[in-house]
């Protein structure tokens, strides 16, 4: 659905010194956090990154959310649902801080979103993607957790990385990646 104006803004007094900011969701015995990108790290594509939902419905919900950061911003969205190639949504953003977020009891990982080459291709935004409420891996302990993360736009990935598993890899650590070419 469209929101308008619900997005935050965090803003730093020139004069001051830089900040690093993270965002915490929390229900109940249930949490999450991602890190915060400035807006200068923004981009103008991103490829989307989740989970699969199990078709639990009514338990969690897989989600992205797209956010403007320039006026009058439209979207071309490329849907992959269960990695399958679905069709493309053209979204619109009138204003700064303008949301769409999406919601589904499907994996629409892969699935691509970018500024319209045609009227916004000099544009850029943030995006988040993750789930409210997900078991990681399927049936492990039968608790949901939220997943939540800003997504690193397809010009700032790189081709090395450094991987730190929380209790040693044969403890349930996981990893998923997303190709930007076939």
């Amino acid at each position: 659905g469209y929101f308008s104006g619900r997005a935050i803004q965090v803003l730093v007094n020139p004069d001051e010194p830089q900040v690093v900011v993270h965002a915490h969701i929390n229900a109940s015995a249930r949490s999450a956090a991602t890190l915060v990108l400035p807006v200068e790290s923004l981009g103008s594509g991103y490829y989307v990154m989740g989970y699969d939902q199990h078709g639990m419905a009514g338990a969690g919900y897989f989600s992205y959310s797209i956010i403007a950061t320039e006026p009058n911003t439209t979207f071309l969205v490329h849907q992959r649902v269960d990695r399958v190639v679905g069709p493309t949504l053209k979204i619109t953003l009138p204003n700064v801080g303008d949301v769409y977020q999406f919601l589904s009891v499907d994996d629409y990982t892969g699935t691509y979103v970018e500024a319209d080459p045609a009227t916004s291709a000099c544009k850029t935004f943030a995006m988040f993607s993750g789930s409210s409420g997900i078991m990681i891996p399927f049936d492990i302990d039968n608790s949901l957790n939220p997943l939540f993360q800003q997504l690193y736009s397809v010009n700032n990935w790189g081709k090395k990385y450094a991987y730190v598993p929380f209790s040693g890899p044969d403890k349930g650590s996981m990893l998923r990646i997303v190709a930007q070419d076939d």
